[in-house]
């Protein structure tokens, strides 16, 4: 009797309370990239700089199809759903050299105008959750690399009340 109402209680909760869903998203591969020597490809992984000491979980130092060679501006967009209601977003990046993110269309207050985040183990972390909206996200980095290696890494971690 005791299992039997236990088993009623949870799904009690998860009717009248929603389900609690956690998701990450990451660079890598699946994001699109634009310049700075290709009109539009996916993103490459890139041999790590000796001097991009980043660390963030999953995450790969990404750029487009020259390599990590190529001074210039590359723009990031990565798509990703959201079901249900936003709870938390913190996104974390490093970029070689300056970056501003962008989600759904409005700057997300997440940027480095100095330069050096790659330098960081750690990176930059932004709460973003004000930015996340319930259904199709759209994510975009702008990199801008002045000299020599050239990348960004990033992780968006979230939270959803699905119901």
């Amino acid at each position: 009797m005791t299992l039997s109402f236990a088993i009623y209680a949870i799904s009690l909760l998860t009717f009248t309370y929603g389900t609690f869903l956690e998701f990450y998203i990451v660079s890598d591969t699946t994001c699109w990239i634009v310049g700075p020597t290709s009109t539009g490809s996916n993103a490459i992984i890139n041999p790590t700089i000796s001097g991009w000491n980043t660390i963030i979980s999953n995450a790969e130092w990404i750029w487009d199809i020259s390599g990590n060679t190529a001074s210039g501006n590359g723009t990031v967009t990565k798509f990703f759903f959201i079901a249900g209601t936003p709870a938390s977003g913190t996104f974390t990046i490093a970029a070689d050299d300056y970056y501003t993110t962008y989600l759904n269309d409005k700057e997300a207050n997440c940027k480095d105008t100095v330069g050096g985040s790659f330098v960081s183990t750690t990176g930059k972390s932004c709460n973003v959750l004000s930015y996340l909206i319930s259904g199709l996200n759209k994510l975009v980095v702008n990199v801008q690399n002045s000299s020599g290696g050239a990348a960004v890494k990033f992780r968006l971690d979230a939270t959803s009340n699905f119901s």
